[in-house]
């Protein structure tokens, strides 16, 4: 179909405890993405405007998981740490801010696929209804902000519990977090 599908990037704020797996647990992962580890030793080293990938690369990694779990390419080569972290170095897709200058422009991923792509906020912590729609949704992908907000996840699911949130961690061995 000629029907172009809009990923939204909603980042949002879950203050979250990791959580241990219930017994009585319901996963709902509507999606596959892949996993893709900042530290990888492909791309954890590359450059992010003087810290590496491995050190402060995981809101940079989660939005290339998304945008490959979704099949957006970047300038027609498929997306991963490596290769995301070069286009906004090459597109000013980085920002300074007190002193620390491998912020991702927020909106700056809206530049790879005009049209696919499309940031809409950095939300603090929606309600857990909202979180869940989020998830299913196959036009919206959240990524959110935990540890105290220095870090970041890319949401993956949920449980029916509604207290738990699937993620692909891109530095830490962690599968879920408290809502």
């Amino acid at each position: 179909s000629a029907t172009t599908m809009k990923l939204c990037i909603v980042v949002c704020s879950l203050l979250a405890v990791l959580c241990c797996y219930s017994a009585h647990a319901k996963p709902v992962i509507p999606f596959k993405y892949p996993l893709y580890m900042q530290c990888d030793a492909r791309w954890g080293n590359e450059n992010m405007n003087g810290s590496t990938i491995c050190q402060e690369g995981c809101a940079m990694s989660c939005v290339s998981m998304a945008l490959a779990g979704k099949n957006i390419s970047i300038e027609g080569v498929d997306a991963n740490p490596e290769v995301l972290n070069a286009w906004p170095r090459a597109n000013d897709g980085y920002i300074c801010l007190s002193g620390d200058c491998n912020n991702l422009v927020l909106n700056a991923p809206d530049n790879i696929a005009p049209g696919r792509v499309n940031f809409v906020s950095e939300k603090q912590k929606p309600n857990v209804s909202v979180l869940q729609q989020w998830v299913v949704s196959d036009t919206i992908v959240s990524i959110a902000h935990v540890h105290n907000n220095g870090h970041f996840v890319l949401v993956v699911g949920y449980d029916t519990d509604n207290t738990t949130f699937y993620v692909n961690d891109p530095f830490y061995p962690l599968q879920s977090y408290t809502y």
